[in-house]
């Protein structure tokens, strides 16, 4: 009867500190840190601030990036995945780039902040989201 009283007790506390910890790891797309990022250019990539950046992962110091570390992107609210950047090839557009990248036309529209879908350029940067 202990031994199962103890077990019960045991796992009311596992799932407790669960949901704790599930409840405080905030949902939203994540952006993994390429060799030569900064803060600074990661924020002017995805249209946040340093301070944004820092507050939504809990950052100290902005120069103490590690590559491969994945950041969470605040602004993105309903989006939740790792987000990638490529350049524009020739012949891509609006029509295509949901295809090449896997994500659907008004998921563009919103990561990419486009305006204009006329406007598009060749090497502008791409932002999707990785399938997965």
């Amino acid at each position: 009867m202990r031994v199962l009283l103890g077990f019960l007790v045991a796992l009311c506390l596992l799932v407790a500190v669960s949901a704790v910890v599930g409840a405080q790891q905030p949902e939203g797309p994540y952006y993994e840190v390429q060799p030569g990022d900064s803060l600074y250019s990661i924020a002017e990539q995805f249209g946040s601030t340093v301070q944004a950046l820092q507050d939504a992962n809990g950052i100290a110091d902005p120069s103490l990036l590690a590559i491969g570390q994945q950041l969470l992107l605040p602004g993105y609210e309903g989006m939740t995945g790792l987000l990638r950047t490529r350049a524009l090839h020739p012949g891509e557009n609006l029509r295509t780039l949901p295809l090449l990248l896997g994500n659907e036309r008004n998921v563009l529209l919103q990561l990419n902040r486009i305006v204009n879908p006329a406007a598009l350029y060749l090497a502008q940067p791409a932002i999707h989201l990785v399938p997965g």
